[in-house]
């Protein structure tokens, strides 16, 4: 069995779930631990884990002002604050391959979930996607940072992100990410309102 299968199996063996080589463990209502280690049908023995946290009240929110699509079934997860295992843990990025034991895996995605343990709040949220590395440049952070700062009720905070979104989303003002930001952005303004 590949080392990416084994991490998989051990993976389930804890009770996460999932499919797509993103599987997820349930915490709380609120949060569940995400790891992505790549499709278990790749033959591949590289194994380059994202730990993460998928934040529900965020993840909702995103939904329901159209940013993302609703998840199809209850085994997949979406990763709200996270990165590669080695920018979590603030050694730059890292991937294991044979001779690296699951154990060595394993070892490494819990001490990544352990560094994550401190942005499992809806206000931690927003302040996780600036402090872990990495963390910034996953696809819809900076959505995921306003809609943190919003439901957390820090409106300066929510501000600062929209600006730092507008910066990045509006850039080609006539493309499809500038359209979909500024639906995003009337959304958000009417729901305030």
């Amino acid at each position: 069995m590949a080392l990416r299968q084994q991490v998989a199996a051990e993976l389930q063996r804890r009770g996460y779930r999932g499919r797509h080589g993103t599987l997820g463990l349930p915490l709380d209502e609120d949060f569940s631990y995400v790891v992505v280690i790549g499709s278990v049908s790749q033959r591949s023995d590289v194994v380059a884990p994202g730990v993460g946290l998928c934040c529900v009240p965020v993840e909702g929110l995103l939904v329901d002002l159209g940013v993302v699509p609703a998840l199809e079934s209850p085994l997949e997860f979406r990763t709200t604050v996270g990165a590669n295992v080695g920018y979590v843990l603030g050694e730059g990025y890292r991937s294991f391959q044979p001779p690296a034991s699951v154990g060595d895996v394993i070892e490494t995605i819990d001490a990544g979930l352990h560094v994550l343990d401190a942005y499992r709040s809806v206000p931690g949220v927003a302040v996780g996607i600036d402090a872990v590395g990495g963390a910034a440049s996953y696809p819809g952070a900076s959505y995921a940072r306003v809609v943190a700062c919003h439901l957390a009720g820090d409106a300066q905070g929510m501000e600062r992100a929209l600006e730092r979104a507008r910066v990045e989303y509006l850039r080609y003002p006539d493309d499809e990410i500038a359209a979909t930001f500024r639906e995003f952005e009337r959304r958000l303004s009417a729901r305030r309102s």
